[in-house]
C-alpha cells in the first residue's frame, strides 16, 4: 500500500502531512529528501509515523484539500493502480468527501512532527 501524503492548501499557506511506516523504503527516503526544497520555499511539511501511531493504519488515501475551512473547500483524490503508479485524479466538492478527508488530515496532523525533527531521527 502506498503511504499517503496529505496536503491542505488554504489562505494561510501550504501544509503537508506524509504518513510513513518503518522501515522506510528507498523511495520514501527519496521523497523525504526532496521535501527540503519545498520546506525552504515555505511549505510546512510534517511526517506522521504509522509505526508509532496505530490509529493511522486505516489511512491509505492520498488527497489534497483546497480552501479548507471555507464554504468553497474541495478535494483532489489521487488514484493509483495496483502497482502504485498514479492512474488519475478525482475532484470532489461534496460535503461528505471534504469532511472525511478533513477528519483524516486532522488525525494525521495530530500524530505528526516537523520534517526536520523526523529526519534527525532517521
Amino acid at each position: 500500500m502506498r503511504s499517503p501524503a496529505i496536503a491542505q492548501r488554504g489562505h494561510r499557506g501550504v501544509q503537508r502531512v506524509h504518513v510513513v511506516g518503518r522501515p522506510l523504503s528507498d523511495y520514501i527516503r527519496y521523497e523525504l529528501a526532496a521535501y527540503g526544497e519545498n520546506a525552504a520555499a515555505g511549505e510546512d511539511i510534517r511526517i506522521a509515523d504509522r509505526s508509532a501511531h496505530r490509529e493511522l493504519d486505516n489511512l491509505g488515501e492520498d488527497f489534497t484539500i483546497f480552501d479548507a475551512g471555507t464554504s468553497d473547500a474541495s478535494v483532489i483524490l489521487f488514484r493509483y493502480d495496483a502497482r502504485g503508479r498514479l492512474h488519475g485524479y478525482r475532484h470532489a466538492t461534496d460535503q461528505e468527501t471534504v469532511m472525511r478527508c478533513g477528519v483524516q488530515y486532522g488525525l494525521a496532523l495530530t500524530c505528526s512532527v516537523p520534517l526536520n525533527e523526523f529526519m534527525s531521527s532517521v
